[in-house]
């Protein structure tokens, strides 16, 4: 019965993440020890699970790895990952250096027991895991969090040296190195909550607004879809950059050409399969959509679909104003006007339609709606057409891209040809 549980509990880790398979693997090579029927029952109940959705989603999606891995490792070497990893690692370390210098420290005086020693090699899968994927674009580095927490349970389960003279020593080191990441932990994690995760602060209310003003069943393309879709549960979604599509996560990528595909997880995309699913509504970018006025600003998807004439035969860009909501902090909009219009849209700001004028708490939503899409009526009598105002990159504008630290990647600011009318 042991076996048979402990096989259950591995599964599911495996089933709740990828890297999983892994500390499923460290479990089995720790099982070998046991009697060759602790071992037996232990794969079987870890092998029965597997199978069983691995043939689910085989018959579902046509594929035996996630398409959220297929998507996120994209097709580049492990040796590109990895550098990618130690960048990722760097830009998180005020929240875990602590705690792995203080935990050297504390085992300098202790060494880990047989349990301590497990508990800690359950943590190689998980950093080859982000080794091999790249790291992550997310804040706080999340994919750290997990062996955070198996290092103090190392340090929990390893017995303190016999020794008068030395067993207190460790614990004031521990003592500190726990205070010290968990204020900053709880610092950084203040700060986040306050001023809110942008893809929720303005995915929100796009969702909201979709939802409000397209008929169920409308899909819409957008590469926000954690948040956006979340709040538009009557209307269906192409995410463009494929965690859930596997016509997407499955193409072949060999070339970087947007920004943004120097950021794991955003490295996939496919302009030709979207047009052919015809969404309703098409979203370029980021949450609240841009003009593609500088082709390779932000996804794959988009800058094929800026890139296919189709696309601009069959969709015409709108704006509407959005109120965001307080729910998720406030933030300062007074550079709205000038430097944040100019950046979203690519027109100066002296061809700047009076109807979207932006107030304090006011942002700016920008979508692509096809042509003959009955469903988009409604949609397009309460927004603007930003056709006639479409401008080529501008002087005014250049300077403004250069200067921007959101553009900080290693492509310029440059507006693609593309064909157009």
């Amino acid at each position: 019965m042991f076996g048979a549980l402990l096989g259950l509990v591995l599964a599911l880790a495996t089933l709740t993440r990828p890297e999983g398979l892994g500390v499923a693997a460290v479990g089995i090579l720790w099982l070998a020890t046991k009697p060759p029927k602790i071992l037996g029952a232990a794969l079987a109940g870890l092998a029965l699970p597997l199978a069983s959705y691995q043939a689910f989603r085989f018959a579902t999606w046509g594929t035996w790895v996630s398409t959220s891995s297929s998507a996120k490792l994209g097709d580049f070497s492990v040796l590109y990952n990895i550098f990618a990893s130690i960048d990722y690692f760097l830009h998180s370390y005020a929240l875990y250096a602590a705690l792995i210098v203080f935990a050297l420290l504390f085992f300098i005086w202790a060494r880990p027991n047989r349990q301590g020693w497990l508990v800690l090699s359950l943590a190689v899968p998980l950093i080859l895991a982000t080794a091999i994927a790249g790291g992550d674009h997310m804040p706080f580095g999340r994919f750290l969090v997990p062996m955070a927490g198996l290092l103090l349970l190392a340090i929990g389960l390893t017995p303190y040296p016999r020794d008068k003279d030395k067993s207190l020593r460790p614990l004031p080191i521990v003592g500190a190195g726990i205070a010290i990441v968990g204020h900053l932990a709880m610092c950084i994690v203040t700060v986040f909550v306050a001023t809110g995760d942008l893809a929720a602060v303005f995915g929100a209310p796009v969702g909201r607004f979709l939802e409000e003003h397209l008929p169920a069943g409308s899909l819409v393309a957008t590469a926000t879809a954690g948040s956006t879709p979340y709040f538009a549960p009557s209307l269906h979604f192409i995410d463009t950059l494929g965690l859930n599509d596997p016509n997407i996560a499955t193409r072949r990528i060999d070339a970087i050409r947007t920004r943004w595909q120097y950021q794991p997880g955003h490295r996939k995309g496919n302009g030709a399969y979207v047009l052919q699913r015809q969404p309703d509504v098409i979203i370029l970018g980021p949450a609240y959509g841009y003009l593609g006025h500088v082709a390779n600003n932000w996804f794959l998807t988009d800058l094929e679909l800026l890139e296919s004439q189709t696309f601009w035969d069959e969709y015409v860009p709108y704006a509407w104003k959005l109120k965001l909501e307080k729910d998720y902090g406030d933030r300062d909009f007074e550079e709205a006007d000038r430097r944040m219009w100019m950046l979203h849209t690519g027109i100066p700001e002296k061809h700047k339609p009076e109807g979207l004028l932006l107030k304090e708490g006011e942002w700016l939503l920008i979508a692509f709606l096809r042509r003959t899409s009955p469903a988009t009526t409604q949609l397009a009598t309460t927004g603007i057409s930003l056709e006639s105002h479409f401008r080529q990159m501008t002087p005014e504008y250049q300077a403004i891209c250069q200067k921007s630290p959101w553009w900080a990647f290693n492509l310029p600011c440059d507006d693609q040809a593309r064909p157009r009318k």
